[in-house]
């Protein structure tokens, strides 16, 4: 006698298992052979078994997955509830699902029924979070997969007083970023170092205009490029601030834009010079106006001045001023044989080096500024030493050509104090030549030979006596040639 089947599948997960023959005959074995004399009862025995499936990613169950016989008290446990793995990451035991609910790695399982059992598993990964200074917000250690961090410290500035501190600008490592704290979600292992840098403060200080940039807290080591708004802050009224310098820690520095380099607390002062629209009221000795080009300076700033052109104004910083070189305008009324008759003209010519009677002047507020040159009114006229004038007297001044009229007007000149050399002629007869001192207003007289007026009164004189002697002769004849 023999089975066909002793193992049959009643359902998914249940079977019956062949256990052996009982009655009459007794057996385990599948097939018998029994010799009948009689009538003889056999029975085939059977036993309902479960399958049990026991999953587990990582540790090793102490029972495995299988068919288990109905009734069976199985004794399930993990072999480990942690497990290492690499690169930084561990498994850890939670809990079993699926026939039993159980946060326990030990548990013990009467087998009634197919069986389902997962050992569930959280994947976790080292952090490590380092700060040289304050500690961190959540501290190193491991993390769950996909779970939240927040990546900071408790003290993110750190003042250390004397307007210096500490603070954190970034992370490195694993991750790179920027800003004292963020959110991460955690899907590897991660090591991370909070990146603390030395700060100053920079204190930017201005009486007129804005400073860029301002004040504020520094990185050590940076450079700033500092700069102003506007050099020439006008404030109305002749009145504006002119950018002069810097004061760095009350140390002088002129350079413009000024960099600076961060490596300590800084105070940083932008100096204004005040300036003033001035005008020049530009006169000779006589007060009579006088056109001038001339310098004027003022530590090392240095301006030109021309009271002719057309320029309202020269803005000048308050404080005192020196006159240095200067040319004055010269004046001139040319004298000619005939100008007597027309009218004689002022002329204007180029400019001769002159002095300022005051060599310097103090610019306190806007409004005009008075300059008095020692340019002299100077009248040359020629006489003869009868002190008769003397007309066709030549004489060569500067750069001019100028004889005597007939009233012995030579010329009339508004001329800087100084020596001047000057050549004469007389009726083509060169006289030589004279030093014209000029010091004061004054009529110079240039005195010449007989003046052509002396000689036509003496040459009529002596024509006149000729002719009376003549005329004479010629009515008594007898008595001269007796006489003789």
């Amino acid at each position: 006698m023999k089975l066909d089947q002793p193992i049959v599948e009643l359902s998914k997960g249940v079977r019956a298992v062949f256990r052996g023959w009982t009655g009459d005959v007794k057996s385990r074995d599948v097939e018998i052979s029994i010799k009948i004399y009689r009538d003889t009862t056999v029975k085939a025995l059977w036993k309902i078994q479960y399958f049990v499936n026991i999953s587990t990613a990582y540790a090793n169950a102490s029972v495995s997955s299988g068919w288990y016989d109905e009734g069976t008290d199985l004794k399930i446990e993990l072999e480990d509830t942690l497990v290492y793995l690499d690169n930084e990451t561990r498994a850890v035991f939670l809990r079993w699902v699926g026939a039993v609910n159980s946060s326990s790695p030990q548990i013990t399982l009467v087998v009634d029924k197919p069986l389902f059992l997962e050992a569930v598993w959280q994947i976790q990964f080292w952090v490590e979070i380092r700060s040289a200074f304050s500690s961190p917000v959540n501290a190193s250690g491991w993390y769950n997969l996909s779970e939240k961090l927040t990546v900071g410290v408790k003290e993110p500035v750190l003042d250390l007083s004397n307007d210096t501190r500490y603070v954190v600008k970034g992370w490195r490592g694993t991750l790179n970023v920027s800003g004292a704290e963020f959110e991460v979600t955690v899907d590897s292992p991660l090591r991370l170092e909070a990146i603390w840098v030395r700060e100053y403060y920079v204190e930017i200080v201005t009486a007129y205009g804005a400073v860029s940039p301002g004040s504020g807290w520094y990185e050590e080591g940076c450079l700033i490029n500092l700069t102003v708004a506007e050099k020439i802050v006008d404030q109305g009224n002749g009145t504006r601030r002119v950018f002069w310098r810097w004061l760095v820690n009350n140390r002088e520095v002129e350079t413009y834009p000024l960099r600076l380099r961060v490596n300590s607390s800084l105070k940083v002062a932008a100096e204004w010079r005040t300036q003033y629209l001035i005008s020049f009221k530009v006169l000779g000795e006589d007060g009579r106006e006088v056109d001038a080009i001339f310098n004027v300076s003022h530590v090392n700033t240095v301006v030109r001045v021309n009271s002719s052109g057309e320029k309202p104004g020269y803005w000048l910083y308050r404080g005192t001023w020196n006159i240095g070189s200067s040319l004055c305008r010269l004046n001139v009324v040319r004298g000619y044989v005939g100008s007597i008759f027309t009218k004689r003209r002022m002329e204007e010519d180029g400019f001769l080096p002159c002095k300022a009677i005051s060599a310097s002047f103090k610019v306190a507020k806007p409004g005009v500024i008075q300059v008095v040159f020692d340019v002299q009114n100077v009248t040359l006229v020629c006489r003869d030493f009868l002190g008769i004038p003397s007309p066709f007297l030549s004489i060569k001044l500067l750069n001019y050509t100028l004889t005597s009229d007939i009233d012995g007007f030579i010329a009339y000149f508004r001329i800087p104090k100084g020596k001047y050399s000057t050549h004469l002629q007389y009726l083509g007869f060169k006289l030589g030549d004279i030093i014209l001192n000029v010091e004061k207003p004054e009529v110079v007289i240039i005195y010449s030979p007989p003046s052509i007026y002396l000689i036509i009164v003496l040459v009529t004189l002596l024509v006149s006596v000729w002719a009376y002697i003549k005329r004479g002769r010629s009515k008594n004849p007898k008595k001269l040639r007796t006489k003789r």
